[in-house]
């Protein structure tokens, strides 16, 4: 995945360097290996240690004005080299005039077939699928757009007409029909003479609190002008999905996972993995790089801690991701009534795991926790893994089975199923606190 941002304006003015910084800087939960920005023709990128625009940013000496500003943060497609020949935007120039630029999220699976059939001339071995497809565009056209197998969102801007036209397109294939943004997210928001465009919703809330903010109708090629978007063309893309290895677990799409992004951080791992909260099915724990995910914290969808607190707040206790505050309020409280023992919770999980939305597995089977506090086997019950490898686990009288799910959806059926509950504390208080002063005094072995 990547993150594709910008400001447009209807003449040139003042580039708005606040914003434009937001919109980098948020999308550098998408990035990670490479950024880069254009500017009215203006084109710097950062790799190695300035590979984070929010690092980047500081390195650049800005143009004072603009009217179409881009910037875009590169995760780089497996098997693809991390080069500042293979950062974005892409400039495709003639004579030294730039003609052409475009900026690509996702990951073409068929760029190589494409480049046979409209590129037979040209030397695409060094080239990734992003910039095969921006020559592609570039020599002939958007028809292309219904031939291209993977995940795309594509912002195009050709500088070969009286005045730069400027197209959008965000793809979605038969693969993963239930959701709009399955491929790759675009959202946009506008005033009378601005229009802001990112991978990242959050980014342009930060902007505007007031603005209504939309994402833009797959399949469909839209230009901007005047600040108005206007449908080009539709493209017809039903018969397509995504072709790689077949996944031999039973699942289709990338090596059995539903999106680019999961099958690349399950076989790479997170750019920063300390950072990064996942999900262990040996013990069915929550983990922050190597230790037990404790506390509050303010995570995106994906796992990775949001230190401009972006993402949404989860609560876990020892691993174990709880259904809201309250429920960690209410350990904590229970905790600090031993505070010379606080091992005590520790040696009692089931009191912790009543509180846990995540079935808890012991020896590779999945128990829950009754109101007497005792683990007895789970039954008739459903629940999502969050963050990386998202899967939704079904259990019923025949066993478990476990099929992956997109992590955004996982997102919200926590959070759905989270505010709807509630428990009395007092009287768990009452049942629960002699188990405690009991382990506290040694008169109980567990």
């Amino acid at each position: 995945m990547c993150g594709l941002a910008g400001i447009i304006t209807t003449e040139k003015e003042f580039l708005n360097l606040s914003h434009f910084d937001i919109l980098g800087s948020l999308n550098d939960e998408r990035g990670g290996d490479s950024c880069g920005i254009f500017i009215d023709g203006f084109a710097q990128y950062g790799i190695g240690q300035w590979s984070d625009f929010r690092d980047f940013t500081n390195t650049v000496h800005y143009p004072t004005k603009s009217s179409i500003a881009l910037v875009h943060c590169r995760k780089a497609s497996v098997g693809y080299p991390v080069t500042e020949a293979q950062a974005q935007p892409i400039i495709i120039k003639n004579d030294g005039k730039i003609e052409f630029v475009l900026m690509h999220n996702g990951t073409i699976t068929n760029s190589k077939v494409l480049a046979k059939k409209y590129l037979p001339d040209m030397d695409v071995s060094n080239m990734s699928d992003s910039q095969i497809m921006a020559n592609i565009f570039y020599q002939h056209g958007y028809d292309v757009l219904n031939e291209y197998e993977g995940t795309a969102v594509f912002i195009f801007v050709d500088y070969r007409g009286q005045k730069p036209s400027i197209k959008f397109f965000k793809g979605n294939s038969t693969w993963n029909p239930t959701k709009e943004n399955s491929e790759r997210p675009l959202f946009y928001m506008k005033d009378k003479k601005h229009f802001y465009f990112s991978s990242m919703y959050c980014s342009l809330r930060c902007i505007s609190h007031h603005s209504t903010i939309y994402t833009f109708p797959v399949n469909s090629l839209i230009e901007l002008s005047d600040n108005t978007i206007h449908l080009i063309q539709e493209y017809d893309r039903t018969k397509l999905k995504i072709t790689t290895k077949p996944a031999t677990s039973g699942y289709s799409g990338y090596w059995g996972y539903p999106n680019y992004a999961d099958y690349y951080n399950d076989l790479w791992g997170s750019a920063n993995p300390s950072n990064q909260v996942k999900y262990h099915d040996t013990d069915g724990l929550y983990y922050l790089g190597d230790k037990l995910a404790h506390g509050e914290m303010n995570l995106y969808d994906g796992g990775s801690v949001s230190d401009l607190k972006c993402g949404k707040n989860y609560y876990f206790y020892y691993g174990r991701l709880l259904y809201n505050k309250a429920c960690y309020d209410f350990l904590e409280d229970m905790s600090n009534l031993f505070v010379e023992n606080d091992f005590v919770l520790k040696n009692y999980p089931a009191i912790i795991d009543y509180f846990s939305y995540n079935i808890v597995k012991i020896q590779n089977n999945f128990m829950m926790v009754n109101s007497n506090f005792e683990y007895e086997p789970a039954h008739d019950t459903e629940f999502y893994i969050l963050f990386d490898r998202c899967r939704k686990v079904t259990i019923n009288e025949s066993g478990w089975s476990a099929v992956y799910s997109d992590r955004f959806k996982a997102a919200e059926e926590f959070k759905k199923v989270a505010g709807a509950v509630t428990y009395n504390f007092d009287e768990i208080e009452e049942s629960i606190v002699p188990i405690l002063i009991s382990i506290a005094t040694n008169e109980t072995n567990i």
